[in-house]
Parts: C-alpha cells; structure tokens; sequence
C-alpha cells in the first residue's frame, strides 16, 4: 500500500493530511516514508509538509523512529513558512501530552525553550498559538511569562508573555506574584 500511498500524497489532490495520517498509522514503515520525504522535500511544498508533520503528531510514542520524529517535528519550527511553523507547534504539543514525561525530549523543560522562542514569530497566529502551549503547562508555563514579562529585552516577548499573564486571570497572578 506504500507504494500507492507515496504517488497519492505526491500527486493527488485529495486530501493530504488523510493521506499522511493513513501511512503514519502504518507504522514504523509509513513513518520512515514521512520522515524521508520531508528531507526530500524543499520549503516550497509547504502543503505536503504541513500535512506530515501534523500526522506525525499521531505517530505511537513507542515507535522506534520516534527520536527522529520528533527531531523533525522540531526542525520544522523553523521552517521559512508559517503553516508549517504552526503544525510543528501543535505537533510537539500533541506528542508531548501522549508521552506524559517518558520521553525526554518531550518534557516541559524542552518543549518550553520552543514554544517561548515562537512568541517572538513574525505570525500573530504562531505567537497566539504559544501562548496557548506555555499557559496550558500550568504553574510551570506561567512562572516563565512572569520571567519572560520581567527580564526579556525583546520587546515583543514581553508583549506575549502579558497577554498570557492576562488570558491566566489576575487571581493567579497574585497567587503567582505573593
């Protein structure tokens, strides 16, 4: 089914992000495919990388190819276009919440650094879409928009790390502050 799979989601114009999750729900064969072609692939086909790096984020957290999903779900935070900037975001946090803190990588001490350096995107729905990530990680998210809102030079960091203070609600800010 591969094979078929492959020229579909090259091809097709049916909908690619079905075609990815089907192959991620292959296994450790249909992941390796996805992790292949998304280093075959240039920045310009930001179509069918959105696509597999949204469906990696269903990938089995005890699959052996999961150090380099998540190595590449990673790289692709960094990616020149923001749709693909903004699946790599809700992929890392769909696979940590599944990993539960078995997987270092995973852990609110590694994905932290890059949801934080995401609230200084140049895409308002990728900074919003941080804030939503830091702040969904409890007293640990917003301890960092306190020091983010305190000592950060850049401006626009500042600026996020407030409205995520503002969207946790003034009550636990003081809990926070006292």
């Amino acid at each position: 089914a591969l094979p078929y799979l492959i020229k579909l989601l090259k091809e097709s114009p049916i909908n690619k992000q079905i075609i990815a999750e089907t192959m991620v729900k292959l296994g450790l064969d249909g992941e390796s495919v996805l992790l292949k072609l998304m280093n075959q692939e240039t920045d310009a086909n930001y179509k069918l990388k959105t696509a597999i790096v949204r469906a990696l984020a269903s990938a089995d957290i005890q699959s052996t190819n999961i150090d380099f999903i998540i190595e590449c779900v990673f790289r692709q935070g960094k990616n020149s276009n923001s749709l693909v900037r903004k699946a790599a975001i809700f992929a890392v946090k769909v696979l940590s919440e599944k990993a539960e803190d078995k997987i270092t990588y995973l852990k609110n001490k590694n994905v932290i650094p890059f949801y934080y350096d995401k609230l200084k995107d140049k895409e308002c729905n990728i900074q919003q879409y941080a804030i939503y990530c830091i702040k969904s990680l409890g007293p640990q998210g917003e301890l960092i928009f306190i020091e983010g809102l305190v000592n950060d030079p850049n401006p626009v960091i500042r600026a996020n790390c407030a409205i995520g203070l503002g969207e946790i609600g003034v009550h636990t800010i003081r809990t926070l502050l006292v």
